[in-house]
């Protein structure tokens, strides 16, 4: 079962099963089919690849205070995964993560 954080009320946030995989699609494709699962919470993915100023190194400090918020509410198997669309950013610049 797929359950999508962004739908969920804060009472059922709190219900929600821990050990299930925590996943935080990075990019605007789709989900690969490698993802943990079939039970699984998926995140709001997070796009990248756009001409910003945004660095590589500054993108890594974003994700991980991501990791750490969900980690400090009791999300510890998280699964950062590519989902390379039409924005996506070479490999290389995203292999920091």
């Amino acid at each position: 079962m797929n359950v999508h954080y962004e739908e969920l009320t804060f009472p059922e946030v709190e219900h929600l099963d821990r050990s299930w995989p925590a996943i935080i699609p990075l990019g605007t494709g789709p989900l690969p089919d490698q993802v943990p699962g079939p039970d699984r919470i998926l995140f709001p993915a997070l796009p990248y690849g756009f001409e910003s100023p945004l660095k590589a190194a500054s993108f890594e400090r974003v994700l991980d205070s991501l990791r750490a918020v969900l980690a400090e509410d009791g999300f510890h198997n998280q699964h950062l995964v590519e989902c390379p669309g039409p924005l996506a950013l070479p490999v290389t610049e995203v292999a920091l993560i």
